[in-house]
């Protein structure tokens, strides 16, 4: 599992969740990644995409945190059976390439401050 985990942005171009979600979706697809459903959880925006054959989703919401401009979250999670995990053949090079993704994205967007990777 790659070590960084969380990406943390600050801008105040997104007005709620679904407006950075609808911006993951267009930076994917930009990028050739094919993207389906984004399902609303009320607290967070979940981005279903296929990053080097494999489905991995994007969680992605706007953080509590009292910041100006405001703190957003994204990080991705490739899905794996229980099965895999047991047997240790869980690979997670697609989880890795949607980390990639994702600081290109927020690097070249240039309305992004802050950009910043953690573990927590």
């Amino acid at each position: 599992m790659p070590n960084r985990r969380y990406l943390y942005l600050q801008t105040a171009d997104f007005a709620d969740n679904n407006a950075f979600a609808q911006w993951l979706l267009g930076a994917l697809e930009k990028e050739g990644v094919i993207t389906g459903n984004v399902t609303d959880e009320d607290f967070m925006q979940v981005v279903e995409a296929n990053v080097a054959g494999m489905p991995v989703s994007f969680y992605l919401g706007k953080t509590e945190d009292d910041t100006t401009p405001p703190t957003w979250l994204v990080w991705p999670q490739q899905q794996w059976s229980w099965l895999s995990r047991l047997l240790g053949k869980a690979n997670y090079d697609a989880e890795a390439e949607a980390q990639a993704l994702l600081e290109k994205a927020a690097s070249s967007a240039g309305s992004f401050t802050h950009i910043e990777w953690d573990d927590k």
